[in-house]
């Protein structure tokens, strides 16, 4: 095996052939792990930071084998490219991968404080290796799986009774009027103009602070568009949207990355209510709520609860103190923080 490591765009760039026949050979990745949201996350974003690109390319018999798109950031971590805002991370292989070189091939190029790979769900290529001894598995966060049947939402989803259907319809009613669409490329125009009015309002309603959906997440969302990753579902009331939700477009489901909403009442659920009406018409679909379990989610629409696990490797005994130490005063700053809000 021959580890090559990438650290400009240019060489990024062409990796898209090889990125692209690898990301298809498996349909459990997600379009976090598209050669589209991983170039142009670093393009438009953390190539402007003062952050490291450090792709790893496998290679056996000058073909490329697995691809782990890595990056360091300005605190020496080691990371997924755009692992912020990527619900799952992941590597691309099509062979069993030897971390342990890995990590001793980026540890002899870089000065990496640590290894921190999250998002991981239980099925992703980098957790089907075996991990070395000195890495450390833990479970950090979860997301959320609502698979529709074939047919008219709630009907389609055995587990709702009576009460969850009598409430859809009484959001429903609340918001009669309100008109949803699904717009896709080239079919409809990318409402630039219509997200950054409704981003704006929802900063001034502070329901969101000022570093919500910034340019560089913008012109991401546009690509992806274009590149039909990504659809946009949309509830207006006369000339105003009161609601956006971007949703990528996988193999085998549909992942909600990103809500909209202004302040009316319920209109999120509805966006939702209407999305998942729209998707699950005419052919069974798994709707992927993301990364986190937000308790209005899970109350209204049943869904199932999946890990999210994350791998760590620390230089030395100090720097896993130092980030066990910020991570425990972290939880509670946000602790104190919910508690105060309510």
């Amino acid at each position: 095996m021959k580890i090559k490591v990438i650290g400009n765009t240019s060489d990024f760039k062409n990796l898209e052939d090889d990125w692209n026949i690898l990301f298809r050979l498996k349909n459990n990745y997600s379009t976090f792990q598209s050669f589209e949201f991983n170039y142009f996350s670093w393009k438009h974003d953390l190539s402007k930071s003062k952050n490291i690109l450090s792709i790893v390319v496998l290679y056996e018999n000058n073909i490329i084998k697995s691809i782990l798109p890595f990056y360091i950031d300005r605190r020496l971590r080691l990371r997924f490219i755009n692992d912020l805002h990527a619900d799952f991370c992941d590597c691309l292989t099509n062979i069993e991968i030897n971390l342990n070189e890995v990590i001793k091939e980026l540890q002899s190029k870089f000065i990496i404080r640590y290894f921190n790979l999250i998002n991981l769900r239980t099925n992703s290529c980098i957790l089907e290796n075996q991990l070395p001894d000195y890495c450390k598995l833990i479970s950090s966060s979860e997301y959320l799986i609502l698979p529709l049947e074939e047919g008219v939402f709630p009907d389609n989803f055995s587990r709702y009774r009576s009460k969850q259907k009598t409430e859809f319809k009484r959001i429903v009613k609340i918001n009669k009027g309100k008109t949803h669409q699904i717009l896709n490329f080239p079919e409809d125009e990318f409402p630039e103009r219509n997200i950054d009015k409704l981003r704006k309002k929802m900063i001034g309603l502070g329901i969101r602070n000022e570093s919500f959906l910034p340019t560089s997440q913008v012109k991401l969302i546009k690509q992806l568009y274009y590149e039909k990753l990504l659809s946009i579902s949309v509830v207006k009331s006369n000339t105003s949207v009161n609601a956006i939700s971007f949703i990528l477009n996988d193999q085998c489901q549909r992942i909600i990355w990103i809500d909209m909403f202004d302040e009316s009442k319920m209109i999120n659920l509805f966006n939702y209510i209407s999305l998942f009406s729209s998707f699950s018409e005419k052919n069974s679909i798994n709707i992927n709520f993301g990364r986190g379990t937000y308790g209005y989610k899970i109350s209204n629409f049943l869904p199932e609860i999946k890990p999210l696990y994350s791998i760590f490797l620390f230089s030395s005994n100090w720097q896993e103190f130092k980030f066990r130490f910020n991570t425990n005063v972290f939880s509670i700053l946000r602790y104190l923080y919910k508690k105060i809000k309510k």
